[in-house]
């Protein structure tokens, strides 16, 4: 599974991601190796472990975006969120 965390951390927070779960969200904060929290269209935070799994037995729940589902595309050419 990829380290989302890493990959987020050449990003500014606010930007754009999706999860089938949430919907449209903004990254908001970043533990490195550790979690992504980020915040939902209603202004919830929401915290995912570092690979976008919400728990330790689930898969992961966070994408680029909603069409986007590979995050080693993520920031590459055309790239343009959501």
């Amino acid at each position: 599974m990829a380290n989302i965390a890493e990959i987020l951390s050449n990003y500014p927070l606010g930007t754009q991601l999706y999860s089938p779960a949430f919907g449209r969200v903004r990254l908001k904060k970043i533990r490195p190796h550790l979690a992504v929290i980020v915040t939902d269209a209603q202004g919830e935070d929401w915290e995912m472990l570092y690979d976008g799994r919400f728990s330790l037995d689930g898969e992961c729940i966070l994408f680029p975006s909603k069409a986007e589902r590979d995050w080693n595309l993520f920031g590459k050419d055309k790239y343009l969120g959501l």
